[in-house]
């Protein structure tokens, strides 16, 4: 699994990223692990490359609808979509839930807003039970953004479920700073790129 964690214009990598799934899954006959993105700015005028995320979820639906029903959680072979899940939250106002920021369009399936003024870290930790399996089987988490109070409050938010994910505690850590952080980096399933 792939777990995208994106700020503001920390965005535009990540439409890279997806951009060169989606042509590995339209050439492989191979199937990848799920991809969750995380993103978070500050008003829904910043909802930048909307229509384009929202095909990323969309990228296998027609060939999803033709398809043999696959195994419980499995995508039929040719169907898995470039983005499986999309996450965005404003933090200067919140989206009224109905209407998708910029259009007349009703959210896509996969296209959460998040209700509430929040910053994505703190959506990120309670949305856990979306991805804290995959963190537990090999999932890399990936996180681009600013290095001020984003790049520190992800680090916290994704330690913190990394720490639940790998059963530590602050006892069994010996007070050791962001050992679930530092337990991803040593498996090489964590990076970062933060700047300001």
């Amino acid at each position: 699994a792939v777990i995208m964690i994106a700020g503001g214009s920390g965005l535009a990598p990540f439409m890279s990223f997806l951009e060169a799934r989606q042509r590995w899954l339209e050439r492989q006959d191979v199937a990848i692990g799920p991809a969750l993105l995380y993103f978070g700015c500050r008003t829904n005028d910043e909802y930048i490359f909307r229509d384009k995320l929202v095909s990323y979820l969309d990228a296998a639906a027609a060939a999803a609808a033709t398809a043999p029903v696959a195994a419980a959680g499995a995508h039929p072979h040719g169907t898995q979509p470039t983005l499986d899940r999309l996450m965005v939250s404003f933090s200067m106002h919140a989206h009224d839930g109905l209407i998708a920021p910029q259009t007349e369009e009703a959210l896509h399936r996969n296209e959460l807003l998040h209700p509430h003024e929040e910053h994505i870290p703190t959506v990120f930790l309670q949305d856990k039970d979306a991805y804290l399996q995959h963190l537990r089987t090999g999932g890399h988490v990936y996180v681009c953004g600013g290095a001020g109070q984003f790049g520190k409050a992800v680090r916290e938010a994704v330690n913190t479920v990394a720490m639940e994910a790998f059963g530590m505690t602050a006892a069994t850590t010996d007070g050791e700073v962001h050992p679930g952080i530092r337990r991803l980096i040593e498996e090489k399933r964590y990076f970062e790129d933060l700047a300001d």
